[in-house]
């Protein structure tokens, strides 16, 4: 019996055969592993290291990625010339500024 060695435990699985179309199917241990559901839209990542070490991952959701990049601070500018020359007055009204000369 093979074993696919993970950090937080071992899944074990038997040899997988290949389809004469070059398909294979992920043992259910390794699927339920993942978080992969027959049959759902779900995508998988697969990567080979130059070792041949073949890694398969869940492609990150919208929601696996949140957070992932540090907010940023609104920047308010020092005065309405630094806006206007930096925006159109139609964005410096929706921030709130006067744009009546």
């Amino acid at each position: 019996m093979n074993t696919v060695k993970h950090t937080s435990r071992l899944v074990e699985f038997r040899r997988i055969p290949v389809s004469s179309q070059g398909q294979v199917t992920l043992p259910k241990a390794v699927r339920e592993r993942l978080g992969i559901m027959a049959g759902g839209s779900q995508r998988i990542n697969i990567f080979v290291k130059p070792d041949g070490i073949i890694v398969i991952e869940p492609e990150p959701t919208i929601n696996d990625l949140f957070g992932i990049l540090k907010p940023v601070a609104p920047m308010k500018p020092a005065n309405i010339k630094e806006l206007r020359g930096a925006m159109s007055n139609e964005s410096a009204a929706r921030l709130g500024y006067d744009v009546e000369e």
